[in-house]
């Protein structure tokens, strides 16, 4: 099955300097931007295998998907090079003892990953 994935909103992407393929400046702030799960799927390994995190993303559920693509989305937009996203998600961060984002992710803690991320850019 090819379900849509919620990404974030056309506010949130606008605020960033953002763009996604069916939004315009007419677009409303609280539209929800879908991606299909496939696409999602995609991007995330796309990433990941710039940044050398082998990552299974297989058998995991849409929900699961959506936490870790907000993820990548707030790493792209916290750390505009290939080497500072790499420093951002394997930094150990001292609010969790030490570990890294990456380490969340890998520890299926992805719902304390992108909260720490939003953390971060708010």
């Amino acid at each position: 099955m090819n379900e849509k994935i919620n990404v974030g909103t056309a506010g949130y992407f606008k605020m960033r300097g953002l763009t996604f393929p069916t939004m315009t400046d007419d677009t409303p702030d609280d539209t929800a931007l879908f991606v299909s799960s496939k696409l999602v799927m995609q991007t995330i390994d796309k990433y990941f295998s710039e940044w050398k995190v082998d990552f299974e993303l297989k058998g995991l559920s849409n929900m699961q998907l959506e936490l870790i693509m907000k993820v990548v989305i707030n790493t792209l937009i916290l750390a505009s090079t290939v080497e500072g996203q790499i420093a951002w998600l394997k930094n150990p961060i001292e609010a969790f003892d030490g570990h890294s984002l990456l380490d969340l992710l890998f520890d299926k803690q992805y719902e304390q990953a992108l909260s720490y991320s939003f953390s971060v850019m708010n």
